[in-house]
Formats: C-alpha cells, structure tokens, sequence
C-alpha cells in the first residue's frame, strides 16, 4: 500500500502531464505562464511528483485531482503576476520590518520560514504588497532550496490580539494549500500566549486534518527537540533583509561568496562509518589557499549527536586543518538519525592574524559581511560495501521516520499537557471568584436583613 511519500510511477507521471497539456490546450494558453509548464515536463519530474504527493488525501481519482490542482496552481501564478514579482518591486518597510524572514534550519535539514507575529501591523492599505512579499518569499526558497520541504515557525511570543490578521491568515492557508504542493514539513507555534487560543481555534477550523497533523506547539524548551539551540534562541535571530543570491541546485554545495579561498573535502556528503564498538565517525578535511589566515566554524544540525574537534580554528595560508567528528557515545541507539543532518562550515580570511581572538569568536563571525560557508550532507556507510554510498538502506529510512513521527508526536502531547494545566488553572480562579461572589452576597443579604429588621 502506498505511503504519503510514495512518489508517482514513470506511467502516472505521463498520463498527469498528458492531461495537464490537454486541459491548456482546452482552456487557452494564455492562462498560463510558460516557465510553469516547462517546470513541469523538466527532465527529473520533481514538481509533477510533489503535485502527487500532496494529493495523497484526496478523495476521488488521485490522477484527475492531480492533474486539478497543477491546472488551478499554474493559472493563480499567472492571475497573481507571480513571475513579475521581483526583489527591487517589494515594499522596503514591509522587507526590513523583520515580520517574515527566513533563517537557519531545523534538525531534519529544512530551511526555516519565520513569521514574527508581534511585528505584524495590519494595514488594508499595504495588505497586497504583504500577500507580493509572502509569495515571493516562498517561491525565493523554492528556488533556493530546489524545492525542498520547509519549516515553519510562528513566533507568537510577546503578540496580542491586535497582531492577529484573519485575512492575511486566509491567504497564507490558501496559498500554502492550494497552490504550493508538498512544501511543508511542519507547522511551528512557539511561545503561544493564551489571548491568542481564539485566534488559534479559528485558524485550526480552516485547515483540513492532515495539515493540523502538521502542527506542533512548542516552546523555549521543547523547540530544541526540533531547532538546534546551537542557533540561538529566536529573539537573536537576525531578521535583517538579505539579498537573494545566485540560485543552486539541492545537490551543489551551498557556497556564498567566491569559494576561493578554502578547499573542503568532501565537497558534497560527509559518510560516516563505524570505527569503535558504538561510535561512527566521520572527518572534513579544510585547506586554506588563500594568501592570508583564514577562520572558519563547523556548525552542525543536531550539536548533541555529534562531538566535532577541532570546531573552530585558524588555519595560516597554504595549510590545512583535519575535523574529525565522531556520534556521542549516549547517542547509539539514534545512528538513524544521521542521514538528513547537515553540516555549516563558516568561514572568513583575515589580512591580520592578531584579528582572531577564541573569546570573540561569535561576535567574529555574527558581525562580519565577508563571511562565507559551504553545507555538507551526511549519509551513513553501508556495511560490507566496498565503497561508500548516500543512499541509506530502506529499513534505516523507516526507523528515522518513526523516531520523528514519535518524537513529535511526545512533544505535541507535552504541549496539550501544559494546555490542559492552563485551563484547569483558569477555571480553578473562576470557582474561587464565584465562591467569594455568592459569600459576599450572603453576607450583603444577612446584613440587608438585620438593617429592615
């Protein structure tokens, strides 16, 4: 039986984008953007397969509602002017007020969506330069991230009712259901203040079943179960606008900057294998060929699963510097989880060695606008192979997926937990009031009593 994941065959493939042809053709050409159906029929099939994929829940013929959904996608991207959108036309204040940015990414490797609810303002005057900057954003990670899944946060910490935008909140669930298929691994609401449990339930009324299975309530504590702390805790996340880059493919190393002056090995995947009786390691070799100092940092998706030594250094012109990274001891039973992290190298030449100093390392790094990095994949070697491979064996997949499944379904009971707490709390307040409302009555009555009598 079919999984939700379980990608269309090369037969289904060919009949969705026969009939998406033929519905064009009917319908009139003009309807539709030509770079959406070049999309469509590319070599690899990426888009028609996340176009299946999301319509595992469905009802109906999963071809024809395949095949629906791509037509009524393609003719929103060209009513919305989608591809006419560009970074120079967004509104400036609506880009540098911090509401929606992107930044980092969470343990599965997906690249982070962040909507900062406190900064929202509403403004029916500006609600279509918002609804331009949101899709933007999207199709911009889209073409990042090569069409990857990503995370989404709701940072709700600090927000107020007056924060909460039912129609800027109908458009997101509009657009993310209907007209961006498989794009969302999950749903992040951090730090929900309790004036906002109405907004909520309003919101959770307008999204079908499988997508409120998307949702996790998470707080400072239970988010590093999915977001490394490593990043920081999301008030220090940097909001700022960033100018969007060169586009790379999901398989090429992400490189900012020139690239030349550092030389990492391996280039795309870092495979590790069994050495002692419960650890798996693996090593990054870094060679600087640069002619100044070069600093770099190796972050990683999961901090807690992996010692990584050295993880910071500098390296003089023409030398090179071994990271050797192995699973913590405590951590063996969760080899599963290594396929999916990923590791950041970051890293900065520097005309004076004396710039470089341990204690301020973050600030270093934080602060500078030459900072450069490269992301590794990671994989696990699979034994009794002469070689090493990427791909993982299908029974190492379907542990990963239950973990995950299991974890977050913990968290999310955690969370209804300290809900559930909440409510008992407030309506233990309640009966305490009306306890001391109706003695107080009693006594104003008895006192009533004895001033007639």
């Amino acid at each position: 039986m079919d999984s939700e994941e379980t990608p269309p065959s090369a037969e289904q493939i060919e009949i969705v984008v026969e009939g998406v042809k033929n519905k064009i053709e009917d319908e009139g050409k003009e309807l539709f953007h030509v770079k959406d159906i070049e999309k469509l029929v590319s070599i690899d099939n990426k888009y028609v397969t996340r176009f299946w994929i999301h319509t595992f829940f469905m009802p109906g013929n999963r071809v024809e509602n395949t095949v629906n959904m791509v037509i009524n996608t393609f003719k929103w991207r060209k009513e919305f002017g989608l591809h006419d959108i560009s970074e120079k036309m967004l509104d400036d204040k609506i880009k540098n007020k911090g509401a929606l940015y992107s930044q980092n990414r969470d343990r599965d490797g997906y690249k982070i969506l962040v909507f900062c609810i406190r900064k929202h303002v509403k403004d029916p005057k500006s609600m279509q330069s918002m609804k331009e900057f949101f899709v933007y954003m999207l199709d911009r990670i889209e073409r990042e991230e090569d069409g990857r899944k990503i995370t989404i946060i709701f940072d709700s910490e600090s927000a107020s009712i007056s924060n909460f935008d039912i129609e800027i909140v109908r458009f997101v669930i509009q657009v993310l259901i209907c007209f961006y298929p498989a794009f969302v691994s999950k749903i992040l609401v951090y730090q929900m203040p309790w004036v906002l449990n109405a907004a909520w339930k309003i919101v959770k009324s307008l999204l079908p079943a499988p997508a409120v299975a998307r949702i996790m309530f998470v707080s400072k504590s239970s988010i590093e179960q999915l977001v490394s702390p490593e990043w920081g805790t999301l008030d220090t996340w940097d909001c700022g606008w960033v100018e969007e880059g060169v586009e790379k493919s999901e398989t090429e190393p992400e490189i900012q900057g020139d690239g030349g002056e550092v030389k990492i090995s391996p280039e795309k995947m870092v495979i590790f294998s069994r050495k002692g009786q419960n650890n798996l390691e693996a090593e990054i070799l870094i060679k600087n060929v640069s002619s100044t100092h070069l600093a770099y940092k190796v972050k990683s998706t999961s901090p807690s699963l992996f010692l990584v030594r050295p993880h910071t250094a500098m390296i003089p012109p023409g030398q090179d510097s071994l990271v050797r990274i192995q699973t913590a001891a405590n951590h063996d039973s969760l080899h599963s989880r290594i396929p999916g992290q990923q590791f950041q190298i970051n890293y900065l030449t520097m005309e004076d060695k004396q710039e470089f100093d341990k204690n301020k390392f973050s600030s270093l790094f934080s602060n500078s606008k030459s900072l450069s990095s490269t992301i590794l994949s990671c994989g696990l070697e699979i034994s009794g192979s002469s070689s090493s491979a990427p791909d993982t064996p299908d029974m190492v997949n379907n542990i990963q997926k239950s973990t995950r499944v299991l974890s977050d379904r913990v968290i999310f009971l955690e969370e209804k937990l300290n809900y559930l707490q909440q409510i008992l709390l407030c309506q233990g307040v309640l009966v305490l009031m009306y306890l001391a409302y109706k003695w107080l009555l009693s006594g104003y009555s008895v006192l009533q009593e004895e001033i007639d009598s």
